[in-house]
């Protein structure tokens, strides 16, 4: 412990006379370097700011343009990282606008608006049940208003909005085991209903004796549905089930369309023109 003290003081006796022997020297030129140099080192600020360039000016030339290079350096750097952000952000809003101009290209169903929302959370456990968009009340979306999403084909059916709050909407999927729609095969015109398997298949049941759907066929809502508009692609046929004897119809298991555990925007639909937003009562 007492080495170390000893060692302490040494030091400081040594920085003291160095400060001391340049202090007492005649400003010459390589004094004032040596003193600009230290002083730069130990407080760079000194040299930032409005009188920065008085004091450079001061200085002898070779010292004067290392601190000037040194500082042109920083400021360099800083533009540089700032440009990487710029084109990392510029990237992003290419992409954005790619999406955009996508969703710009898909058309409602005729007497209904779309309003289009973003997916905002989703129960990573449950992918097939539900999900939060960025779209409520104040918006004018209402509990059981359609919601379709973007697929190769156009807008497919995603589910239903069961719940609403000011800024947001709960939408309950169709692969949820809750949920179901009457709907038809493209090949005939036999009603059935589409039911949610709670995974990424649905069930086409309730098909009347001696329907033959045929795998790949597409399957569409019933003009008869009571939430969604005639005619919306639900999905395709995957498989078909064996005939059953001691049943009375026939089911077939569904592929949807949209796969809605992958979306990002979702159209909410509105029947006839929007709906004008919901105001608080004036207090």
């Amino acid at each position: 412990m007492q080495r170390e003290a000893k060692i302490s003081n040494y030091f400081l006796v040594f920085y003291c006379v160095v400060c001391l022997l340049l202090l007492s020297l005649p400003l010459s030129a390589p004094v004032a370097s040596l003193k600009a140099g230290i002083v730069y080192v130990l407080d760079p600020a000194v040299f930032t700011g409005e009188k920065a360039q008085e004091r450079l000016e001061q200085l002898p030339e070779r010292i004067r343009g290392l601190i000037t290079a040194d500082e042109e350096n920083k400021v360099l750097r800083a533009q540089a990282q700032e440009s990487l952000w710029l084109e990392d952000n510029l990237k992003q809003l290419s992409v954005e606008n790619q999406r955009l101009r996508s969703l710009l290209g898909l058309r409602a169903p005729r007497g209904w608006s779309p309003l289009w929302a973003r997916v905002m959370e989703r129960d990573p456990l449950n992918r097939y049940h539900s999900f939060l968009v960025d779209a409520g009340q104040n918006e004018g979306v209402a509990v059981d208003d359609p919601v379709l999403g973007p697929s190769p084909a156009g807008l497919a059916v995603v589910g239903r909005v069961v719940e609403v709050r000011p800024l947001s909407s709960v939408v309950l999927l169709l692969t949820d085991e809750l949920s179901a729609v009457a709907a038809d095969i493209s090949s005939e015109t036999v009603e059935g209903l589409v039911q949610g398997q709670g995974d990424a298949r649905l069930l086409l049941n309730y098909l009347p004796p001696g329907a033959k759907p045929q795998k790949g066929e597409t399957v569409y809502t019933a003009p008869a549905s009571a939430v969604f508009p005639g005619n919306i692609p639900v999905g395709t046929v995957a498989a078909v089930r064996p005939e059953d004897p001691f049943l009375a119809v026939e089911s077939a298991e569904v592929r949807p369309e949209v796969d809605a555990a992958a979306l990002a925007d979702v159209a909410i639909l509105i029947k006839g023109a929007a709906r004008p937003a919901i105001s608080e009562p004036a207090k």
